[in-house]
């Protein structure tokens, strides 16, 4: 009976000790699969912020690109303007130009006095600070 009582105190513990390891095994396994789970996210979390990271860095070349094609536009109509006004004064000269300025003040004298008023403005704050 002692024999008996000890094999099944013995069968018991092997049956226990039996689950402990499933247990530990299950327990490792989905341990590992949730480690494997979290490297997935941070993986695809990783792989968003690059793909973030390069569709703004796309935007700022073609924002940049768009910015430069306007400044050349702009230093262009300016390069003619100058060019324009160096053959009109060539051609001109100082007392043309002078004429020229008389004739547009008499035709337009009420917008002439308010850019005067303007301009004498502006000069006196600049000379004030």
């Amino acid at each position: 009976m002692a024999t008996s009582a000890t094999q099944k105190v013995s069968s018991t513990a092997s049956n226990m000790a039996d689950q402990a390891k499933d247990m530990a095994k299950d327990a490792v396994h989905g341990a590992k699969d949730m480690a494997h789970s979290a490297s997935e996210a941070v993986k695809g979390a990783v792989s968003n912020v690059g793909e973030m990271a390069g569709n703004a860095a796309s935007f700022l070349g073609k924002k940049a690109e768009d910015a430069a094609g306007a400044v050349s536009s702009g230093v262009k109509q300016l390069s003619s303007a100058v060019e324009s006004g160096g053959h009109y004064l060539a051609e001109q000269g100082i007392s043309g130009v002078s004429e020229d300025l008389t004739n547009l003040i008499k035709r337009n004298p009420i917008p002439a006095i308010l850019i005067g008023i303007g301009v004498g403005f502006l000069i006196a704050r600049a000379t004030r600070s």
